[in-house]
């Protein structure tokens, strides 16, 4: 079956570099085994045209503005189960309303925490967490202290990542992480997602959407590179029409974060 190659050789060399630097800083000498994906000469993740379910069942239908109002949680969660999508992604305050709105279907529960800068530490960002699960939350997109990372505080970003991660792995639950890629570099996105990725998340995410900007191909491909066959890849931020989604599930993506779903997918 033909593949599309995400990530040429000369990325995942530096991924590599990245690797072996992040195993010394964070003294974790079995990260590299993490990474045998990148040893191979025919990297490969995606078959082209190919995705493994309807399109609708990668939405995740988004409403996160500081605005909405109960009359647009109950629109969301019914369009969510006439579209059958994949999960809802809302607020703390609207996820126990969620819950109860969507009983008896199979449309997931998210919650976004610390969001949307990430800024909390990392006891607070746990117990945030921990509060959200006790509402009923499947899921969990929590944002990735970005200041920490660009001021190289490795083990900084590995606690941040690492305590929530293991309070939501604890219960059961998916922790998606979301890097806000629109502000890093190619390496501070691959630092990222080896952290993420030493941490056990089941996501890394591209975008809050509240940012200066949403997903990109070349975050992607990075994205995609760096993690393998270790978590998943969700694109968010600015994606609304079908082509723009069917181009990231050809990638490799796994979850499309969107208000759009609708119109995506009808």
């Amino acid at each position: 079956m033909p593949a599309v190659q995400v990530g040429d050789a000369p990325l995942r060399r530096l991924i590599m570099e990245r690797v072996r630097a992040l195993q010394c800083f964070l003294s974790l000498p079995d990260l590299e085994s993490k990474f045998q994906h990148l040893q191979s000469q025919d990297a490969t993740v995606a078959a082209v045209g190919q995705f493994d379910l309807p399109l609708r069942q990668y939405m995740d239908h988004t409403v996160l503005k500081p605005t909405a109002v109960a009359e647009d949680i109950i629109a969301l969660c019914e369009e969510a189960k006439e579209m059958k999508f994949k999960a809802v992604c809302v607020h703390a305050c609207h996820v126990a309303f969620c819950k109860e709105r969507l009983a008896g279907t199979e449309v997931s529960v998210a919650c976004v925490c610390d969001f949307p800068h990430g800024q909390s530490t990392p006891a607070m960002k746990r117990r945030q967490a921990e509060d959200i699960l006790s509402l009923g939350a499947d899921e969990i997109d929590v944002v990735l202290n970005v200041g920490l990372l660009k001021d190289q505080n490795y083990p900084g970003v590995f606690s941040d990542v690492g305590e929530i991660a293991t309070a939501v792995s604890a219960a059961g639950k998916c922790l998606k992480v979301i890097l806000e890629t629109c502000l890093l570099t190619p390496q501070e996105i691959i630092d990222a997602c080896i952290i993420c990725v030493a941490c056990g998340v089941g996501f890394v995410k591209t975008s809050t959407g509240f940012s200066t900007g949403g997903a990109t191909r070349e975050a992607v491909v990075i994205m995609l590179t760096v993690v393998g066959p270790n978590c998943l890849v969700k694109a968010s931020g600015g994606i609304r029409d079908r082509h723009t989604t069917q181009e990231y599930l050809r990638l490799g993506v796994k979850r499309i974060g969107t208000s759009s779903g609708v119109t995506i997918c009808k």
